[in-house]
């Protein structure tokens, strides 16, 4: 686009493709980003928000991560496993990552 107001729809328009694309794999129902939330929806389950953090390649977005590797909540990890499907989930301090073909999703839950 030519005109820098459609060029800032365009470029919100395409990040939104790439979040719906990254859930791909995934049980989800409904994706739907409204600023910085990020909300999951499963059939026949309550949907799942959470504030997104940082997406990218995954070498980069994971050298940015600065909390150390969180033991302690594997149970959460593992219901949104279930939740979201055939992901990489793992949880440093707050904040979860989600691995699809070399991207990763850097979220905190609601």
């Amino acid at each position: 686009p030519t005109d820098p107001n459609n060029y800032g729809v365009k470029v919100e328009e395409t990040r939104m493709n790439n979040y719906k694309n990254f859930f791909n794999k995934s049980y989800v129902d409904q994706v739907v980003m409204e600023g910085n939330v990020l909300t999951v929806k499963k059939p026949y389950a309550d949907a799942i928000q959470f504030r997104y953090i940082d997406f990218g390649k995954t070498i980069p977005v994971l050298n940015r991560i600065t909390e150390s590797f969180n033991t302690n909540d594997f149970a959460e990890v593992i219901f949104l496993s279930k939740y979201l499907g055939d992901y990489n989930i793992t949880k440093y301090g707050n904040k979860f990552t989600l691995d699809n073909s070399g991207h990763t999703l850097v979220v905190e839950r609601i």
